[in-house]
This record gives structure tokens, C-alpha cells and sequence, in this order.
């Protein structure tokens, strides 16, 4: 059990921002050719190359500086909140044990902060903190808590316990204050409330009656509420306008009451919303069952009907299925109805919609794409008709570099690159560099640090190398020096290299990570990492385009023949270095297609993995442990600090599996208080998750978790960290 743990998410995907990452790549790179390009043709004078010369340097250092600015910038997290008081409410007229507002007063479970009164009927409320329950939920009941005493042993006084919506109170029964802190509470049922409902509630306390110097007290209230909620329903496009696609349905259930539920059952309805009530109606257009066909919708009928597991305590069932368009009537919007009950019961109901035609927005979107091409192309065509070769080059290089990764992307290429990329930094650390590598699916591996911690890291678009590749294309295809055999000798010479330089600066990330720890993955991927890339991306281009167009304009100049003849005919190219390119190109592409054969491993990154259906479900996703956090013997009222560091991370929760006393958890991102969350001793559940949303992380966030041991003896905790 690791006592100190310290791990590090590594997603090179987001590093920064990626378009505009992208775009200053481009900027950069093309800049570098272009410049050898113009500086090296013959028929400029020498003013107009020292400005050339001027504005590229300038631009380039532009391009590097605001690369840098971009890369340091702080990024904002999300925060999440639990069910505590968050403001003063509509009443204030007990007096805090401090002055200020109110509700900090009652907010934790520390004696010392409290509010009072000595006056009959007065009353104190709180608003709650907006977005805890998942949107839509169904609430069906509440229990308000209040921790209360009276200052004297014998002398009586007595509150209530009441809430506040839509501008009325609604009072509980009256209860007795003992002298000693006592945990009060009074519960409301039958409820048919949503999300919004709490969102906008407040909670509190009325001052019955008392006798003089009973000073009555109330240092903590919070709430539980009971609720069902269809968490997630969503599909994985939202229009599907061929014939025959796949529609990927997932959704997640949630069991808020303090009660498993088994034998539940969730119906899917795909259905054609004739009176727009977002449920299926009598009469209404549906899809049978496994979308074979479709019919007139009637009660009891589904596309898809799921019977649940048991579904735990604070906890969730996830689904997913696929269904395909190619038996639906019409192209229209459809929509997917989900009803999830047992029995009579029904739980909740929730509903998502797509297209099978593209959505006006979209069909603009394309208009508009169609007429920048037109745009561009003309512009580019116009540069060269007058012969501005900068504009001309860098124009036509770069839109088609653009068009290239949107294709590329758009037919999964850039994830096979990914897949491979990890595939072979794991061989090279485990086999060469003896590096503790395990090879996980979808371009991850996790690394395992010398203090016992681990790393996972996940690549990006930025680590397929398809960005400096499509460039590299670009530049072949608009390169006026090369014979047609050569830029397909280059191309194919110029792609292995890119790839294999991107190995070497993912390897780099890897050995410093695993060198000097997680903290340093920034610095590594950010500065050392993308300096190696970029200076043997330099070198490689100077090899394979500009050291033969200088050749080329000393060939014209000796040879007393125009450039173009020169560049055209390539003279200037030697048969060695054809043959050494063709040569260099097929040792590398051999050793790359061996490893596959030497190794089975390959598997794991190329095959995904299925998911562990008995593994707890968090937040519509099967939760995977990142790390556990392991308290021993933590004494009452004393705290225990852990703190990580981050590069990435989409989600994050975490899950109490041991607990022997009541705690508290706060979490802090990069020093700003995020939430503060308290679990009493009837919540201390097994694999039990502490929030109902997500912690949202970003480039080079530090989390801080603080443990505090409330309870009354010592206690041992164990939590963990998951995605």
C-alpha cells in the first residue's frame, strides 16, 4: 500500500491550446522553408534579401514568443460543491459567534462556530450551493439536519427545523435542545421535485420558546436528499446523415436514496416527436425492438429494454448499445427516450435527440467551408499569376497542410499513429532503457516511479507527429526543385524520420518523468521534449529541401542555366544521396514493421480492453483506480495532507473503501479552496463516491486533498483516487 502517493495524468492532447498550438507550428515551420526558398533564388537583389531576411527572423520570433506565452498561461478548473450552506438566506436574525455573515458559522462540524438567540420566532436560513444533483433529477424526499444544544442543564428551550421554496416556509415539528451538541433532523417525503428545485431551496431554524440563559445554539446544518436521476443519456453524434450509420447510445443511472434498488428496469424508446411533448405518445412513430423496423408506439412497447444489476447506494449502472438508421422512415429528428422504473415506480425519465439529415447549422458550416477554399484558392492562384512565390508558397502550403490533418483525423488516422507511438515507446523503455512500463489500451502506458507512485500518460494529436507530417507533404507537393520520384522518395523518407523523432521526444518525457518525478512532465513535454523536436525537425528539413536548393542555385549560377531548368530536370541531385535516402528509408520502416513480429504487446494498444462491468461506476463512466490514499491511525481532530500534480485529467472523484470514524475531505486546485465535503458515520459506504460531479482538470494543476479525522477515536481511512 503505497502511504505516500504521488502520480501524474499525462494527456499530451491538451497541453495547450491545440488549435492555435497547430497553427503556430505551422506558421513557424513554413516560415523556415520559405525563407530558404526565397533567400536562395537568384533573381532577388540584395536590399530585397536583408528585408526578406529581417521580417522572417522577426516573425519567427513572434511565432516563439507568443508559443511560449500560451504554454505558461494559467488554466482556469472547474469546481464542484456538495450539500452545505453557501449563502445567508432570506433570514438572518440569529446572531453569529462571529461577525460576518452567517452560514460560515454552520457550515462544518466545529462546536467553536455557531450561531444563536434569545429571542421567541426568530429565524435563520441558508441557500445551498447550486449544480450538486445531476440535472433533471428526480427528488422524492429530504432530511434537514441541524446540530443544536441550549447553555444550561435544566432550564428547556425548543426550535424547529423548516425550508424555504418558492417564497413559503414549510416547518417541522417542534424539538427540545439538550445541553450537549446534538445532531437534529426532520424529513420531508413525497416530494416530485428536479434539480432546480434545490438548487433554489433554503434550509433552517426557528426559535420556538426558551427560558432565559439557555442561550439557544446551532453550529452545523446540512441536507440529504433523496433522488433518482438518469445522469447520462447522450449519443455519441449528433446527426447521422447516411444510410446505414451506427447510432452509439450510453447513458448511466443513479441511486441517491439511502436504499439499493433491485430488479429495476430502463426502457428505450426511439420515437419521431409528433406533438413535441419529449415523450412517446400513442399513436407516435417509433423504432421496434433492436430498431428492426418501425410502427405505432403504444404503451409497453421499446427499441431497447435493460434490466439492471442492483444498484447500490449513492451509485450507478451504466448501458450502452448501438443501434443502426438503416430501417428508419424518414430523415427527420428523432428522439430517445429513456424511462427507468420498477414496477409501478418510475424512477426518472430523461430524453436526447439527433438528426439523420445535417442540422441547418451544419449545412452552413459546410457552405461557408466551400467558400473559404474557393476564397483561398483564388488568392493563391492570384499570388502566382504575379508572382509573389512568398504568398504563393506559404498560402498554398498551409491550406493544404490544413486540409490534410482534417482528412487524416477525420479517418481515425491520427489514433493509429498514437496507438503505435506508445506501443513503440513502451517496447524501447522496457526492452532497451529498463524502464517499470505497463502498456494499457488507446495510446497509454503507465510508468512507475522510484517512490512508489505512478504516472499515466496519454497521447494526443500533438504525439502522432500528423501535424509535422502533413506539413512536410505540403511542402513536397508545392516544392518547385524535385522530379516527381523524388518527392516521393523524400515523402516517404521525411515521414519514418518524423516518426521516429517523435519517439525520441516521447521517450524523453518518459525517462524525466521517471528521473525526477511528476512534477517535472511539464517542464518535459512543454520546453525539453518539443526543443529536441523542433531542432531535429530543423535538421531534417535542411537535408531534405533546403540543402539541395542551395545546390540547385549554385548549379544554375556555375552551370549558366535557369533555376527552373536546374530544379526541374534535378541535376542537382547526386545518385548517392538517392540511394542513401532509399536506403536510409528502408532500414527504418524494416525495424519499425519487425517489432510488431518480436512483440505481441502491440495488442494491448491496438485492441481495445473491455470495460470490468463489476468494477463501481462513477459519474456515467466505469470508474478506474489512479491511486490510493492509505491513513493509518489518524488521531480525532488531526488532518493528513496529499498533494498531486497534473497535466490532464477529463475526470476525477474519489471513493471511500475504508472508515472507521466520521472525516472531512478538502480539496484545493493549485492553492484556491474548491470544495469542502463532511461524511457522517451512516455514510461510511464501501466505494462510496464523495461527489456527484467531476473534478475538471488542465495543464499543470496541483490538486490537494485534506483529510481531517472528525470523529471521536483513531481511525484508519483508505480512499481513492478515480477517472
Amino acid at each position: 500500500m503505497n502511504k505516500n502517493p504521488k502520480f501524474e495524468i499525462l494527456n499530451l492532447k491538451q497541453i495547450t491550446n491545440s488549435k492555435s498550438q497547430m497553427f503556430k507550428k505551422l506558421e513557424f515551420k513554413t516560415l523556415d522553408i520559405v525563407s530558404s526558398f526565397v533567400l536562395s533564388a537568384s533573381n532577388l537583389n540584395k536590399d530585397m534579401r536583408k528585408k526578406l531576411t529581417k521580417i522572417s527572423v522577426w516573425l519567427i520570433l513572434a511565432t516563439i514568443v507568443a508559443g511560449l506565452f500560451s504554454t505558461i498561461m494559467p488554466k482556469i478548473a472547474q469546481a464542484f460543491d456538495t450539500n452545505r450552506p453557501a449563502s445567508d438566506g432570506n433570514y438572518t436574525t440569529w446572531t453569529p459567534s462571529t461577525a460576518g455573515s452567517h452560514f460560515p458559522m454552520v457550515i462544518d462540524s466545529s462546536d467553536t462556530t455557531y450561531v444563536s438567540t434569545t429571542t421567541d420566532t426568530n429565524k435563520d436560513s441558508y441557500g445551498l450551493t447550486s449544480g450538486q444533483l445531476p440535472l433533471g433529477a428526480n427528488v422524492t424526499s429530504i432530511k434537514v439536519w441541524a446540530r443544536a444544544k441550549r447553555n444550561h442543564a435544566s432550564k428547556s428551550a425548543s426550535f424547529s427545523i423548516f425550508y424555504r421554496t418558492g417564497g413559503s416556509d414549510t416547518f417541522g415539528s417542534s424539538q427540545s435542545m439538550t445541553n450537549t451538541w446534538t445532531d437534529y433532523s426532520e424529513s420531508w417525503s413525497g416530494l416530485s421535485w428536479t434539480d432546480n428545485d434545490i438548487d433554489n431551496l433554503e434550509i433552517g431554524v426557528r426559535l420556538d420558546a426558551h427560558q432565559n440563559g439557555t442561550n439557544p445554539a446551532i453550529s452545523e446544518m446540512w441536507i440529504e436528499v433523496t433522488y433518482y436521476a438518469v445522469s447520462l443519456l447522450a449519443t455519441d453524434k449528433s446527426d447521422y446523415p447516411a444510410l446505414g450509420e451506427t447510432i452509439t447510445v450510453d447513458s448511466t443511472v443513479k441511486n441517491g436514496s439511502s436504499a439499493e434498488i433491485s430488479g429495476s428496469t430502463a426502457d428505450y424508446v426511439i420515437f419521431i416527436d409528433g406533438n413535441g411533448d419529449h415523450q412517446p405518445t400513442a399513436g407516435e412513430t417509433y423504432m421496434t425492438n433492436a430498431c428492426a423496423s418501425s410502427g405505432s408506439w403504444s404503451s409497453g412497447n421499446y427499441t431497447r429494454q435493460w434490466s439492471l444489476p442492483n444498484v447500490a447506494v449513492d451509485n450507478t449502472q451504466s448501458d450502452q448499445w448501438t443501434c443502426s438508421n438503416s430501417n428508419f422512415p424518414q430523415n427527420t429528428t428523432y428522439h430517445i427516450w429513456l424511462r427507468w422504473y420498477s414496477g409501478a415506480t418510475t424512477y426518472d425519465t430523461n430524453y436526447v435527440t439527433f438528426t439523420s439529415v445535417p442540422t441547418l447549422g451544419e449545412i452552413l458550416l459546410i457552405i461557408f467551408i466551400i467558400i473559404v477554399i474557393l476564397l483561398v484558392s483564388r488568392i493563391i492562384i492570384l499570388f502566382e499569376k504575379k508572382r509573389y512565390w512568398l504568398f504563393y508558397y506559404m498560402g498554398a502550403t498551409f491550406t493544404t497542410t490544413i486540409s490534410l490533418i482534417l482528412i487524416l483525423r477525420h479517418f481515425g488516422i491520427d489514433q493509429l499513429l498514437v496507438k503505435a507511438a506508445s506501443f513503440h515507446v513502451y517496447l524501447v523503455a522496457d526492452r532497451l532503457l529498463n524502464l517499470p512500463l505497463e502498456l494499457l489500451s488507446n495510446g497509454r502506458f503507465q510508468l512507475f516511479l522510484p517512490d512508489g507512485g505512478s504516472s499515466i500518460l496519454k497521447l494526443g494529436i500533438e504525439c502522432s507527429a500528423i501535424i509535422e507530417s502533413s506539413l512536410l507533404v505540403s511542402l513536397l507537393i508545392f516544392l518547385p526543385f524535385f522530379s516527381l520520384r523524388q518527392r516521393i522518395l523524400r515523402a516517404f523518407l521525411g515521414l519514418v524520420s518524423t516518426y521516429v523523432i517523435n519517439l525520441g521526444r516521447l521517450l524523453i518525457i518518459v525517462l524525466i518523468t521517471h528521473r525526477f518525478g511528476p512534477d517535472y512532465i511539464f517542464v518535459a513535454h512543454a520546453f525539453v521534449g518539443r526543443f529536441f523536436f523542433f531542432i531535429a525537425e530543423i535538421l531534417l528539413y535542411w537535408w531534405l529541401f533546403t540543402k539541395p536548393m542551395v545546390r540547385s542555385v549554385g548549379d544554375s549560377i556555375a552551370k549558366n542555366k535557369p533555376l527552373a531548368v536546374i530544379a526541374r530536370s534535378g541535376q542537382a541531385l547526386r545518385w548517392r544521396n538517392t540511394y542513401l535516402q532509399a536506403a536510409a528509408s528502408i532500414v527504418l520502416a524494416s525495424i519499425l514493421a519487425i517489432t510488431f513480429g518480436i512483440s505481441n504487446d502491440w495488442q494491448k494498444a491496438f485492441i481495445s480492453q473491455k470495460t470490468d462491468e463489476t468494477k463501481p461506476a462513477i459519474l456515467g463512466k466505469y470508474s478506474h483506480t489512479l491511486e490510493d490514499i492509505f491513513i493509518q491511525n489518524l488521531a480525532s481532530g488531526q488532518s493528513a495532507t496529499y498533494n498531486f500534480s497534473f497535466v490532464q485529467l477529463k475526470s476525477l472523484n474519489l471513493q471511500i473503501i475504508e472508515a472507521g470514524e466520521p472525516l472531512m475531505v478538502e480539496v484545493y486546485l493549485s492553492n484556491k479552496f474548491q470544495n469542502r465535503t463532511y461524511v457522517k458515520p451512516d455514510q461510511l459506504r464501501s466505494t462510496n463516491s464523495l461527489f456527484d460531479k467531476s473534478l475538471t482538470v488542465l495543464p499543470n494543476d496541483v490538486l490537494k486533498i485534506i483529510i481531517k479525522n472528525t470523529g471521536t477515536n483513531p481511525s484508519n481511512y483508505y480512499l481513492q483516487v478515480v477517472e
